[in-house]
């Protein structure tokens, strides 16, 4: 048991944000549009392919949109809060995507092992 839990946990906190990071630095170099596949050309300028996500999901009015706009809040309060105008939504992505997940995992896995001693 505690193998599997140890397992779990350097996946999670480790190999997917470095995965991640990887792939991200992948589609970085692919800015351009590509006709089969989405690159960052569509992150960046908008999707020109057809979506494959119901809408709920994936519009503007889906959870994509609600989730882009509470970013686009979040960012505003944290450059009222002080950052440099026009920082505060990269920095409201990396703080709910990259900080806070791990953060919580490192607390379950904490309270994992004292619960398994």
């Amino acid at each position: 048991m505690r193998f599997f839990f140890k397992t779990y946990y350097f996946f999670v906190t480790l190999f997917l944000p470095i995965a991640g990071i990887l792939l991200a630095k992948k589609t970085e170099i692919e800015k351009v549009f590509l006709l089969k596949q989405c690159s960052r050309f569509c992150h960046d300028k908008g999707c020109l392919h057809g979506s494959l996500l119901p809408d709920f999901l994936a519009s503007n009015t889906g959870l994509f949109g609600n989730t882009i706009g509470f970013l686009q809040k979040a960012g505003f309060a944290l450059e009222e809060l002080g950052l440099p105008l026009g920082t505060g939504y990269g920095a409201a992505n990396l703080i709910i995507f990259c900080l806070i997940p791990p953060v919580l995992h490192l607390i379950m896995f904490f309270l994992t092992r004292r619960l398994l001693k």
